[in-house]
Order: C-alpha cells, then sequence, then structure tokens
C-alpha cells in the first residue's frame, strides 16, 4: 500500500489513512455473529476475534465492540474455548476493551489458567502438553494485566528466564534452537508482564542482540512451531517482525534506532491494498496478521512519538539558554557595550556613563530640594553617595588587582544602582 508510510523517511509511523484502512478491513471481514475467522468469509473463532478486537481498540476506542464482545462470551460459556491460546487471547482482549478483571468471562479464563499451569510453571497448549514460550507469554501477559495472582506469575518468570539459550535467544521448547519470535515473546514477558527490570540486565542486551542479528532484510522471517500430541498436531505460523518490534521498545531499545525503523517501514510497506496483512507477501490478508502488525505499529508510533516530544522539549529549553545568554554585557576597553538579542547592540563609554548616572542623580536629588523636601532630600544624597562610594572603591580595588574589566563593570552597575535608588526615591517623595 504506497500511501501508508509518513512522509519522512526518518519518521516510521503510519499515516492516518493507513490505519484507517487497517480499522476499515477489519470491521468489514467481520462476521454476523460479531466474531472473525482467519480471513474473509471464515467462521468465526475466538483466537482471531480476540485478535481483532484488540487491534481496533488499539486503532479506535471508540468503536462499538459490544457484539463482539458477546461473541466472545458464547464462546467460553459454550465450551468453544478449551486451549491455553484461546483463553489467553480472549481474557486479554476483554481487559483491552474495558472490562473489569473482575468480569465473568475474564475471571473464568483466568481460574483455567490457574487450574492448567503445568509443574514446571510454564503453560502448554493444553492442560498436560510440555510447556512452550508462545502460551505462556499469553498466561503472563493476563495475570499481569489483571493484576491477579502474582504467584503464577513470579514463578511463570522463573520458566521464561531459564529457557534463554546461550546465544541470547530463546527457544519456543525447552533445549531446541532459538527463534526470533520465540525470543520476542520472552522478552515481552520479561520486560512487560513479570514487573521486574529484566530491560537493564546484560541477558536483556544479549538478547535483542540476537534479534537484530536474525533479521532478514529490514525484517524479520516468518516462525512456524509444531504443537500438539499425537495425531493432533498443528503447525502455528508466528509473523515475527511485529513481535520483534513490540519487544524490542519493551526492552527499552530506542524506537528511533535504525532496526525497528526498518520493521515498521517494512509493515507499512506490506500492507495489502484492501488496508489488512499477511505473513507472507503475496498472501491474502489475514486478521491475526493484521492484528499484529497493527498492534506493533500503533506501539512504534506512539513511543517515537513520544521521543519526538521529549527532543521538541529539549531543544527548546536549548533555545531559551541561548536567547537568555544573548543578554549578555560584554566589557571592551574603556567602553561597556550591551547586547540585547542577537545583533541589537548599545554602547557608552565608560566615562560618559558614569557622568550621565552622576548628573542625573544630582539633577533628582536638587528637584527634590526645590521641591522643599528636605528632609528627603537628605535621605537620597546618603543613599545616593554610599553607592557612589562603594562603586568607586570597588572599581580601585578591582584595578589595582589587575582585573580591568570586571572594575568597568562591577563600578558601572553599582553606579546605574545609585541612579535608579536616587529616582525610585524621589519618586516616592514627590508623589506623596
Amino acid at each position: 500500500m504506497g500511501d501508508g508510510r509518513a512522509s519522512s523517511e526518518l519518521d516510521p509511523r503510519p499515516t492516518p489513512s493507513a490505519l484507517d484502512a487497517a480499522k476499515n478491513w477489519l470491521l468489514a471481514v467481520r462476521n454476523e455473529d460479531g466474531g472473525w475467522g482467519e480471513h474473509e468469509l471464515s467462521a468465526s473463532r475466538v483466537v482471531n476475534t480476540a485478535e481483532a478486537i484488540v487491534a481496533l481498540t488499539k486503532l479506535d476506542t471508540t468503536w462499538d465492540a459490544s457484539a463482539s464482545i458477546e461473541y466472545l462470551r458464547r464462546a467460553a460459556s459454550g465450551g468453544y474455548a478449551k486451549f491455553t491460546r484461546h483463553f489467553g487471547w480472549l481474557a486479554f482482549a476483554l481487559l483491552e476493551a474495558g472490562l473489569p478483571s473482575t468480569d465473568p468471562t475474564i475471571a473464568g479464563a483466568v481460574e483455567w489458567l490457574a487450574a492448567n499451569q503445568n509443574k514446571d510453571h510454564g503453560w502448554g497448549q493444553d492442560a498436560n502438553l510440555p510447556s512452550g514460550l508462545y502460551t505462556t507469554f499469553l498466561a503472563m501477559r493476563v495475570l499481569s494485566s489483571a493484576r491477579v495472582r502474582s504467584d503464577l506469575l513470579a514463578s511463570a518468570t522463573v520458566w521464561v528466564d531459564h529457557q534463554q539459550n546461550g546465544d541470547g535467544g530463546w527457544p519456543f521448547r525447552a533445549e531446541a534452537k532459538s527463534d526470533a519470535c520465540a525470543t520476542a515473546y520472552a522478552l515481552i514477558s520479561l520486560t512487560k508482564y513479570s514487573h521486574q527490570p529484566f530491560e537493564s540486565s546484560d541477558r536483556c542486551r544479549q538478547a535483542c542482540g540476537f534479534l537484530i542479528e536474525h533479521r532478514n532484510g529490514p525484517s524479520w522471517a516468518p516462525s512456524y512451531e509444531k504443537g500438539g500430541a499425537g495425531d493432533n498436531v498443528h503447525t502455528f505460523a508466528h509473523f515475527t517482525t511485529p513481535w520483534a518490534i513490540s519487544a524490542l521498545i519493551a526492552s527499552a531499545y530506542s524506537p528511533t534506532q535504525r532496526a525497528v525503523v526498518d520493521g515498521s517501514k517494512s509493515l507499512l510497506d506490506s500492507q495489502s491494498e484492501s488496508g489488512g496483512w499477511a505473513d507472507v507477501s503475496q498472501y491474502r490478508p489475514t486478521v491475526w496478521a493484521t492484528s499484529n502488525a497493527v498492534s506493533a505499529l500503533v506501539e512504534h508510533s506512539t513511543a517515537f512519538a513520544e521521543v519526538r516530544r521529549v527532543e521538541d522539549v529539549v531543544q527548546s529549553i536549548s533555545m531559551l539558554h541561548a536567547r537568555l545568554d544573548s543578554i549578555t554585557t560584554v566589557v571592551s576597553g574603556s567602553s561597556v557595550v550591551f547586547r540585547i538579542g542577537p545583533g541589537l547592540f548599545i554602547g557608552l563609554g565608560q566615562r560618559t556613563f558614569v557622568a550621565v548616572a552622576l548628573i542625573v542623580g544630582l539633577a533628582v536629588i536638587t528637584a527634590t530640594v526645590v521641591a522643599s523636601r528636605l528632609t528627603a532630600a537628605i535621605y537620597l544624597t546618603v543613599a545616593y553617595a554610599g553607592c557612589v562610594i562603594v562603586a568607586v572603591l570597588l572599581f580601585a580595588y578591582l584595578r589595582q588587582v589587575k582585573r580591568r574589566d570586571a572594575a568597568f563593570v562591577w563600578s558601572s552597575v553599582l553606579g546605574l544602582i545609585s541612579l535608579l535608588v536616587a529616582m525610585a526615591g524621589s519618586y516616592v517623595v514627590l508623589t506623596r
């Protein structure tokens, strides 16, 4: 989709038209029962419906999700939700839609997850199946978002932590080869949902390095995971690029870094004309790939905008600091030069400046005497003379210690203060 990219090559944020196209496509392929299938004209499924709710809520918090929420409620109560991925996605989607953790459907999902955690503290695709990274990530995301069962969350954190391989990556299954998407799930689990400062650790940096090294050009190749048991073994496709972007951002990796920016731009470039995404180019768009892409792009856009706001604030402060620095006094030889803003200079000879201060001060005192304010004139004379004497003594001292420029500055400043004292005092006296 050619107009999905923002106008600047350095700005990876999608245009409003690209996001609107994604939203319109998702709404267009929703089924009459309020649910979504894998793609257009597919029968509704629990996971696809939950994925679409999450994406649409990120795109527009005001969209009407009531029919889709009811579909998930019926699926949960009717026995259509059977596996970890069902309950993990279902509960998270309802939480994202704004339902409280005490909602019966969410509470039921949490109860199922608590009852089906494996003895090693991870979760498998189903009860008694080996623990896997993806399903454990889904369960941790629900428990953390709902703020429930911190004990299960803590034990699952330990399981995920211990699965990291020596190369910095994680496998989908214990003791298997590291995979980029599995690594992304693990990073998100440990940085966003474990409530522990994993993102500041060396192991987190090593994992980010693994992700960066295992790119396929500007993006990441899809990952394929075997799941199930016996005759019921399936291959699950994972759209790696969106999850890798989310993982790097969650790991405090700068949203302006080249790998993250390139990943988002590759997503924008791969958006179909209809507005959806496929996990592999030339395939038709799917709900799950579109949901993954939208979530990552919105997260990256938010993080990128926050960085830009901080940069704008820093730039504004720097400009203000520069303007304050421009209001300076520059002393050169026997002249005092005031610079007010860029390019505007006011120069006064040193002797002329002091003479003007003395003449004006004496004129003010004389005016006070003429106005028959003898007592006030005495007070003003004493104050003015005191300031002048201090200015002369300071000037003489600084000249003696060979700080000629400072002598000119400080004597001029005190002369100006004495002038202001005389003028302010006479104003108060003469206006009584």
